[in-house]
């Protein structure tokens, strides 16, 4: 089993695509605690390939702990090319503190990434204050201000991004009113609105 581990551990380093991937999944098949630790070291890595596969073998296992590695992978300008993956394994995680992230990724991400951050944004449960809607409106602004390299169908994306803003406005607001508390943050989901919108 240690010979098989060493050599799992090494082709996840290897120059040789199919040899990364099959070693990942082996790593995230076998599972147990060195396994897995080395699967969240090597999102860390500074060869994509290696990243990309640990991220994705670590997704089928919705484990916790990868959770910061990947964020940080994600803002290594390294992966730029290939945060797809690692969003896709950051998504099936516990992301109710993320709601802030997912705006910024949904306005700088590649193609990809956007995608994955707006389909994040009205699935997921996430907890938000009054405090982090105003960031996301300033951080949007700034987005229509300063950032020149704006996609094609930028515009559809800030409507998408004002609709949820507005949305979980909405929600946070009316919270408020019912339980009449002054509370720090709201669980809000807008998938469950959306639905209860149509039923009604």
């Amino acid at each position: 089993m240690n010979e098989l581990f060493e050599k799992l551990s090494r082709d996840l380093y290897s120059n040789d695509w199919d040899k990364i991937i099959f070693a990942a999944d082996e790593l995230a098949r076998l599972g147990g605690d060195e396994n897995i630790t080395v699967l969240i070291s090597a999102i860390s890595s500074s060869f994509p390939d290696t990243t990309c596969a640990a991220a994705l073998a670590l997704r089928k296992l919705k484990v916790e702990q990868a959770k910061l590695p990947l964020i940080e992978a994600i803002k290594n300008p390294i992966n730029k090319d290939e945060t797809t993956p690692l969003m896709l394994a950051l998504i099936n995680l516990d992301n109710r503190d993320l709601w802030l992230f997912f705006i910024h990724m949904a306005l700088y991400g590649n193609y990809g990434t956007q995608s994955l951050a707006l389909s994040a944004l009205q699935e997921n449960s996430f907890i938000i204050d009054q405090t982090q809607i105003v960031v996301a409106k300033n951080e949007i602004s700034s987005y229509l201000k300063n950032f020149s390299e704006k996609p094609k169908r930028w515009r559809l994306l800030i409507k998408n991004l004002n609709n949820i803003v507005n949305e979980v406005t909405c929600i946070i607001n009316e919270n408020r009113k019912l339980s009449g508390v002054r509370k720090e943050g709201f669980l809000v989901c807008l998938g469950h609105f959306q639905e209860e919108q149509k039923v009604e």
